[in-house]
C-alpha cells in the first residue's frame, strides 16, 4: 500500500472543480485534472467509458492509482421542462449522473486491484438544491 497522495479532479477545468484542483496545488499536492473544456491535464468525456479507461491508464502512469478523487463534472442547463428535447435530457443525465458513476466504478476497480485505500467525493452545484422553473432538466 502506498502512503503517497495521488489526486484526481474530474471536471476540474472550470468552476468548482478548478477551485478544488487549485486548493490541492496551492499546498503542493500534484493533482491531475480531467475535463473536456477549460484548463485540464487529460481530455476525458465522462459519457464515454473508453475515454475514462484511457484517462485512468494515463493518470496511473503519471501519478499512480488516484486515492483522492473529486468528481465535479457536470453541465448546467437552462430552459423550461416542456421545451426540453429528449436529446438535451439525455446529455444532462449522461454527464451529470451516468458519468460520475462510470468514473467511480473505474477508480474503485483500480483501487481494489492495487489494494490501495481511497476516497471518492462527488459534488454538485448549489443549483441541485434550488428551485428554478427555467432549469427543468437540471433540477433532477
Amino acid at each position: 500500500m502506498s502512503a503517497a497522495r495521488s489526486v484526481l479532479v474530474v471536471g476540474g477545468g472550470s468552476g468548482i472543480g478548478a477551485a478544488v484542483a487549485a486548493s490541492y496545488r496551492d499546498v503542493g499536492v500534484r493533482a491531475i485534472v480531467w475535463d473536456v473544456a477549460g484548463a485540464y491535464d487529460l481530455n476525458c468525456d465522462v459519457r464515454d467509458e473508453t475515454a475514462i479507461e484511457a484517462a485512468l491508464t494515463e493518470t496511473v502512469e503519471r501519478i499512480g492509482v488516484p486515492n483522492e478523487v473529486t468528481i465535479t463534472a457536470g453541465v448546467g442547463h437552462g430552459g423550461l421542462l416542456l421545451d426540453e428535447t429528449v436529446e438535451g435530457w439525455d446529455r444532462v443525465l449522461a454527464i451529470n449522473t451516468r458519468g460520475p458513476l462510470l468514473v467511480m466504478c473505474a477508480v474503485a476497480r483500480a483501487l481494489l486491484a492495487n489494494k490501495e485505500p481511497g476516497s471518492i467525493v462527488v459534488t454538485s452545484s448549489v443549483s441541485a438544491r434550488l428551485v428554478d422553473r427555467a432549469m427543468g432538466t437540471y433540477e433532477l
